[in-house]
């Protein structure tokens, strides 16, 4: 905006300048936040009312390109303001910006400390903050609020006060917490004080479960990963034939930037307890994430586990995560175990230790399209000609109901390529695993599973599957789990996902024998932020109430 009028200097002062405006103008003021200011003046151009100091190397640019009154010492780096303003500031390696809006601040451009009084809203990559009464370091992006609101891509929450902390976690006291995006939620978690990660991981303490505006459930911890959806996040009840009434609990224990601890505990009706402790060391500059844990979770209840699995959602898709490489030590008792042959499989692991590096040919490439308030792009694209995985492990098992007593060191392999499209409507996909395992006494056993999986996506709501695999192996094992138990298997699928609801059946075939041996059922109610419904499986007899909560970035975009 072309200004005409003259910017006046106050009298009396050599250093400091009075600027007012006659509204909402688009003025700049840009100060570079270094840890030693030097003035060099200011150049003033009654053309566009612009100030300017000497760019010199910052960990950062400070930028005030709005306000109304604004005092500013340009040889200190003192300034305040009266009225409304706008701060930018960018920092110099990661071009990442922050914009705070606020109705008053004052600050030093050399600390990068600002404070404000009355209503304020920061943007930055992380999300965006409103609330009132800012203390905010540009420099390492810590602060805190009152009276706060938070949204990010993992959750919305609200609390009596915000913090902002160096490791980039947001730390938020008196919490209400949700996904959704309506304005009555279809549920929240209240909590004393709760911490989010960079990562989306949530830790919350003295929690309270609500269903709309019902309190459902009270637990003194809780901790889920919010960067996909949560899958039953309560100790919700199922039932099998076996077990009778069953309650899992699982959580977390100890948890840091590197490391994870949990537990994982199936308390049964008819039998005796059983469950796994699990310790994770993460190796590399990445911070802890979801996948390393998960695998192992889910091979220690499944050692042939496939790649590629069930496919029920028209949306299902290979998660683009980074490569991960984690130390871990496993302990197991009489851990139930899923086996095409048999039902009454248990394994007792006292301990298993081991490494698994997963996605390891993964490498980013560029930032995502999506999009934070701040306008810069954080989300990681990672770019791999195949997923490959990667695992060695020591540990020493019995196997119940026989009792098989032995140490073993076990390799495994899995390669799974990405969905090559034939056609608009139709996708294949191949994976291979491979074991060997070496045991104590002197045996070996290797097995070789190919695998090839087609899908079939008529319209955006409706997906079909169907997926072979075949098993050979070589050598002996002494243990009936790791043994191979379907020489020729066929996987067919179905899932659909009407307006509210979300269907799906997916049914395991023996060629050999030429007969079905499982099949799993679900239906699902979905709602905004949030699924549930129930799922029955044949070869277990079971029934299992579903809960799946949404990630706010995924709500939000439906």
């Amino acid at each position: 905006m072309i200004m005409d009028r003259a910017i006046p200097t106050e009298p009396g002062s050599r250093n400091l300048r009075w600027i007012r405006g006659g509204g909402w103008f688009p003025w700049f003021v840009t100060l570079a936040s270094v840890l030693s200011l030097q003035s060099t003046g200011m150049a003033v151009s009654k053309k566009t009312a612009e100030i300017h100091t000497a760019k010199l190397a910052p960990s950062g640019t400070l930028t005030i390109d709005h306000f109304q009154k604004l005092e500013w010492s340009p040889e200190s780096g003192r300034f305040q303001s009266f009225g409304p303003i706008q701060i930018r500031y960018e920092d110099r390696l990661t071009h990442e910006v922050t914009t705070l809006l606020a109705d008053s601040a004052k600050g030093d451009a050399q600390t990068g400390l600002v404070s404000t009084a009355g209503k304020v809203t920061l943007l930055n990559p992380e999300g965006k903050l409103t609330g009132e009464n800012l203390n905010y370091n540009f420099r390492n992006k810590s602060g805190s609020l009152t009276n706060a609101f938070v949204t990010t891509n993992y959750i919305n929450a609200t609390g009596s006060k915000i913090e902002t902390l160096t490791n980039g976690s947001i730390r938020i006291l008196n919490a209400n917490i949700t996904t959704c995006r309506l304005k009555h939620s279809d549920y929240h978690i209240s909590a004393r004080e709760a911490t989010l990660t960079p990562k989306g991981r949530l830790i919350a303490k003295n929690i309270g479960f609500w269903f709309g505006p019902t309190h459902f459930l009270s637990l003194p911890y809780f901790t889920k990963d919010f960067s996909n959806t949560v899958q039953n996040p309560l100790p919700l009840p199922t039932y099998s034939k076996e077990g009778g009434v069953q309650f899992r609990i699982s959580n977390s224990v100890a948890e840091s930037a590197h490391q994870h601890a949990s537990y994982d505990l199936l308390i049964s009706g008819k039998r005796s307890p059983e469950g796994n402790i699990i310790y994770e060391h993460e190796l590399g500059a990445e911070s802890l994430g979801k996948q390393p844990q998960q695998d192992i979770l889910f091979l220690s209840g499944d050692p042939l586990r496939s790649p590629i699995g069930y496919i029920l959602s028209p949306n299902q898709t290979v998660e683009d995560n980074g490569p991960h490489t984690a130390l871990y030590g496993l302990i197991s008792l009489k851990q139930t175990l899923y086996n095409r042959l048999r039902t009454d499989l248990r394994l007792s692991r006292f301990p298993s230790v081991g490494i698994l590096a997963t996605n390891v040919l993964a490498h980013q490439t560029a930032m995502s399209g999506q999009s934070h308030p701040s306008g810069v792009n954080t989300e990681p694209v990672y770019r791999e000609p195949f997923r490959l995985d990667l695992q060695a492990s020591a540990e020493r098992l019995t196997e119940y109901p026989d009792g098989i007593h032995q140490g073993r060191i076990a390799l495994r392999a899995s390669l799974l390529t990405l969905p090559h499209r034939i056609s608009h409507q139709l996708a294949l996909q191949e994976a291979l695993t491979g074991y060997y395992n070496f045991y104590s006494r002197g045996d070996t056993y290797g097995l070789l599973a190919p695998e090839i999986a087609l899908t079939y996506v008529p319209n955006s709501s409706t997906v079909l599957g169907v997926a072979y695999r075949y098993e050979t192996s070589i050598g002996r094992t002494p243990f009936i789990f790791d043994r191979l138990d379907v020489r020729h298997e066929l996987q067919l699928s179905y899932g659909c996902q009407a307006a509210h609801w979300i269907y799906g059946i997916g049914m395991s075939v023996d060629l050999s024998r030429g007969r079905e041996y499982d099949s799993e059922f679900q239906i699902l109610r979905r709602l905004d932020c949030m699924s549930f419904g129930i799922g029955y499986q044949t070869r277990t007899q079971s029934f299992q109430i579903l809960l799946n909560l949404f990630p706010a970035k995924r709500s939000s975009a439906r």
